[in-house]
């Protein structure tokens, strides 16, 4: 039982051999008795960063705490790539398992949201947004923040927290003046609100960003 030990060994030989498909699956057989081994996660990591499997590095770099040699733009770039290949069920596995790991990976939720608002799937995105919002970093652009921002909003709105939800979304309208989402959606609590003239003109700033349903909703309340 205790030969799966010898996998590990032979794996760090084919590394070094640069044999990196036989590397990878003796990492692998070796992981399917000791999964948390972060050690044996690295190498792997860096086994399929070496055969041009970047995703897969990319997650046992996480999960093996090498956040700090991890590319998030490049991340986000691959993960692009998977869902324009149609695959969002393989897109959202690597998503899921990034942002459990890293949190710091902003770009990598605001896809993950966006797969969700696709799917009409709300729950995930109300028990992660304020995860998400805690560990923007510093140098995601403000675009994303204020997706983020938004989405928040949204959520405080569906659970009646409407003067909350209108703070957040001058926040989110703050960071990124150019959120044609936040316009619409205060908009559309403003309406609620029976706040007509407020309502009218966040339609017709997010109808001038090109937001369509807005300009639908800009004719619907214009006399």
């Amino acid at each position: 039982p205790g030969t799966y030990v010898l996998n590990k060994i032979r794996a760090v030989s084919y590394y070094h051999s640069y044999d990196y498909p036989r590397a990878i699956a003796d990492f692998t057989t070796y992981l399917r008795f000791d999964s948390t081994n972060k050690e044996v996660l690295g190498f792997r990591g860096m086994a399929y960063q070496k055969n041009h499997q970047f995703l897969d590095a990319s997650v046992d770099l996480a999960l093996s705490d090498n956040e700090q040699v991890l590319e998030f733009k490049k991340m986000e770039s691959h993960i692009d790539s998977v869902l324009l290949a149609g695959d969002t069920t393989r897109a959202l596995q690597y998503l899921h398992t990034l942002t459990n790991a890293v949190p710091v990976f902003t770009e990598g939720f605001v896809q993950k949201f966006k797969i969700y608002i696709a799917r009409d799937s709300w729950k995930p995105i109300k028990d992660e947004v304020l995860l998400a919002l805690r560990n923007v970093r510093q140098d995601v652009e403000g675009a994303r923040q204020s997706y983020l921002l938004t989405l928040h909003a949204m959520v405080l709105v569906d659970e009646h927290h409407h003067e909350d939800a209108i703070a957040v979304f001058n926040e989110a309208i703050k960071v990124d003046k150019k959120n044609e989402l936040a316009y619409l959606q205060r908009g559309k609590l403003y309406l609620e609100l029976g706040k007509s003239t407020k309502a009218e003109n966040d339609f017709k700033q997010a109808s001038a960003l090109g937001n369509k349903q807005a300009a639908i909703m800009l004719s619907s309340t214009t006399p």
